[in-house]
This record gives C-alpha cells, sequence and structure tokens, in this order.
C-alpha cells in the first residue's frame, strides 16, 4: 500500500471512530465536506475515504458500515495500530496529512 493509502486509512479510521466529533472537530459540516477535502488534500478519491471509513465502522458503534463482509487485513492492522490513541492525538496526525491544522476545533 503506497503512502498516501495509508494515510487515507488513518484519516478514515478517525472519521469512523469518532464520528460527527471528528467531522466538527475538523471544522467540517458535513461528511461529503470532509470526503472531499481530505481526499483532495491526500490524492485520492473521496469515495476512497468514504469506502475506508465504511470499512472501520464495523468497528465502531455509529454506523452499520461493511457488516457483511470480512475485514482485511490492513483494516485489521489500523484498526490495532490506532485503538490506544485519543481523539487528540489523532486528530493532530489527521490534520497533519489533510493540511487543515489551522482549521482544528476542539470540541471535546
Amino acid at each position: 500500500m503506497d503512502n498516501k493509502r495509508k494515510r487515507a486509512h488513518i484519516v478514515a479510521y478517525y472519521l469512523s471512530r469518532f464520528d460527527k466529533v471528528a467531522l466538527s472537530n475538523l471544522g467540517y459540516k458535513t461528511d461529503k465536506e470532509a470526503f472531499h477535502k481530505i481526499a483532495q488534500a491526500l490524492d485520492v478519491l473521496p469515495n476512497y475515504i468514504k469506502f475506508r471509513r465504511d470499512e472501520f465502522d464495523v468497528a465502531h458503534p455509529h454506523r452499520k458500515g461493511w457488516h457483511k463482509r470480512p475485514m482485511t487485513m490492513s483494516i485489521i492492522n489500523t484498526i490495532n495500530a490506532l485503538q490506544e490513541i485519543d481523539e487528540r492525538a489523532l486528530r493532530s496526525i489527521v490534520l497533519e496529512y489533510s493540511g487543515e491544522r489551522r482549521r482544528s476545533r476542539s470540541v471535546r
């Protein structure tokens, strides 16, 4: 997996795990806005962010996600690597990747 897709996995994990808090803390009003702006910054398609988020949703209570599809090893490895990182630290990583550090707002 190339570097931009690894970063997209981390961002998608953050969006899945923290859901609406993530959107708010990143300064976005909608999922669609987040997908488009983050995808542009990472040079991937917006649906790549959305689909990865949907894959992570199985591990979080906000949406069903792709619950009928087995998790790939890359999804499992990302969850294992990031599950102990708190929201603030993970947000910092996401902001660095997305080039949106100036937009951040802390709700929690």
